[in-house]
């Protein structure tokens, strides 16, 4: 557990990055390696995306940027899609608030 716990800033730094880009492979693999180099548990990856920085999560950037593709992996791969940042709003507000009318269909 420490060396998740160590790697969890960069790792969220990377994310954002990779979510504000929106290239789905690229996110598959870092959660690739994350899971067989650094042994975290595929469900500790997963709870990256939900997990909050500075009132953001992983859903809200992806939303937010109209990355339909990465929204549509993280929601079937089971993430809460009504997860809240710490202004109550969920990904699909930031979606309407940035006019990505795109979101609202997944």
């Amino acid at each position: 557990m420490e060396r998740i716990a160590v790697d969890k800033e960069y790792t969220w730094s990377i994310l954002t990055t990779l979510c504000t880009i929106g290239n789905v492979q690229d996110i598959l693999d870092l959660f690739s390696i994350l899971h067989r180099v650094k042994h975290v548990p595929i469900n500790a990856v997963f709870d990256f995306v939900t997990e909050e920085v500075d009132g953001e999560t992983l859903l809200h950037i992806s939303a937010r940027n109209g990355h339909t593709g990465l929204l549509a992996y993280f929601i079937r791969s089971g993430v809460e899609a009504n997860a809240d940042n710490s202004y109550g709003w969920t990904a699909l507000h930031e979606a309407c608030k940035f006019h990505r009318t795109e979101v609202c269909y997944i």
